[in-house]
């Protein structure tokens, strides 16, 4: 039986980080706790790092 070649995955780690509100959100990036996550994903990567921002609503909210 051949084995097939394995690959890395296309991600290592993946947050979803849900806000009531656009302000709740401004105001989360700009946090302490954000700083510190964002220096320990720094110092922790070996390779490079994507990050985005998605905005979506739920109707009947």
């Amino acid at each position: 039986m051949r084995r097939s070649r394995q690959l890395d995955p296309p991600y290592y780690a993946v947050a979803h980080l849900g806000f009531e509100t656009e302000e709740s959100l401004r105001q989360a990036l700009i946090s302490p706790e954000m700083r510190t996550s964002a220096q320990d994903v720094r110092d922790s990567a070996t390779g490079s790092v994507t990050k985005y921002i998605e905005h979506y609503e739920i109707s009947g909210h």
